[in-house]
């Protein structure tokens, strides 16, 4: 008699009867207010350029502000108006120069959005050494564009064109609303031509040859 073996392959599949287990788990960072200083950066490029003075500290903070230089003219006895010349701004890495018109630069690294204010005075008349001065002179200085060199898009929405001149008085130059204005922004004062800052000088006021200078200061404050 002939045996037949038969060979069953069995597969089994077992269904799981445990439960799943879910761990819940963090991931958390924590932002600060930024108290030191920042330093001044390409208003295009965004690479760190040479400081005409200090940055100041704090999280709401100036880092660069530009002289106005009005050039040399000749002595004519009338009253006369002048432009501020263009810029030039060296980045440190490359020392690249670059020409703009003049500007402030500031930071809001508050983490608030609770909005600032920049302004400015004029602290005395324009004088040369010897102390003679040019009388009732004054300064026409208007915040034409505020841009953001990180790509920033709430920009300060205030914008105000100023007579700046010798009487103690402190004039708004552009302001960030609720909302507007965080991270670092360059105020332009001109635009390489006829909207630069304007020196207007009244009639027969220049009594001697030379150069005349005076100081501004720049007020950067939370929002009023």
């Amino acid at each position: 008699m002939k045996k037949i073996l038969v060979l069953l392959s069995l597969v089994c599949v077992w269904p799981l009867t445990g439960h799943a287990q879910d761990v819940d788990g963090k991931a958390e960072t924590e932002f600060q207010a930024n108290n030191g200083p920042v330093a001044p950066v390409d208003p295009d490029e965004g690479n760190e350029v040479v400081p005409v003075y200090p940055p100041t500290n704090g999280p709401l903070s100036l880092s660069y502000a530009a002289d106005l230089e009005f050039g040399s003219h000749k002595f004519n006895g009338k009253e006369s108006s002048f432009l501020a010349e263009n810029y030039t701004v060296t980045q440190v890495a490359t020392n690249k120069a670059k020409q703009y018109p003049p500007f402030v630069q500031i930071n809001d690294l508050r983490g608030s959005g609770a909005g600032w204010t920049l302004a400015v005075k004029q602290n005395s008349p324009l004088a040369k050494e010897n102390g003679v001065e040019i009388a009732n002179s004054q300064f026409k200085i208007s915040a034409l564009s505020a841009e953001s060199p990180h790509g920033m898009t709430q920009q300060p929405s205030t914008l105000y064109s100023k007579n700046v001149s010798n009487n103690g008085e402190t004039v708004p130059i552009i302001s960030a609303k609720e909302g507007e204005g965080m991270g670092t922004w360059t105020i332009f004062l001109g635009d390489m031509g006829s909207q630069n800052p304007e020196l207007s000088v009244p009639l027969a006021s220049v009594k001697e040859t030379g150069r005349y200078q005076t100081s501004l200061t720049w007020i950067l404050q939370d929002v009023l």
